[in-house]
């Protein structure tokens, strides 16, 4: 169980597709974050959060030979997994949720497409 309090960063993130490996020394494929958040009742009662990694290629090789071992319904639990692998899950989560917003208010501001889209992905690239 993650607290909200202690975890808020991860709020707001759901469905962004980030890469990350399937397995131990895999290459990185992409996956699509879900984050719930919902109150808990047991052992005390509080506000809590729960960050999943789903694969969205599931015709990969990579995924196909970790489904033979753990069957077809799975994910990976961000925040029990490793400091370093939660910590670039939401770097690049942040990135990617920076760059949408950005490229929103671009397109709102009248620019078209390809150059919305350049001048987000300059902007968090910059500010790095």
């Amino acid at each position: 169980m993650h607290y909200l309090e202690h975890n808020r960063e991860w709020d707001g993130l759901d469905g962004v597709i980030v890469r990350m490996p399937i397995r131990e020394g895999g290459k990185a494929v992409a996956h699509r974050l879900r984050v719930r958040t919902y109150e808990a009742i047991y052992p005390t009662r509080a506000q809590v959060i729960d960050v999943h990694a789903e694969p969205v290629n599931k015709a990969g090789r990579d995924y196909r030979e970790v489904r033979d071992i753990l069957g077809d319904d799975w994910s990976t639990d961000v925040l029990d997994s490793s400091v370093e692998l939660a910590a670039e899950v939401l770097r690049q989560a942040r990135d990617i949720a920076q760059v949408m917003s950005l490229y929103e208010h671009a397109r709102a501001a009248g620019l078209g497409l390809r150059r919305a889209f350049d001048v987000a992905v300059d902007s968090v690239v910059k500010h790095r």
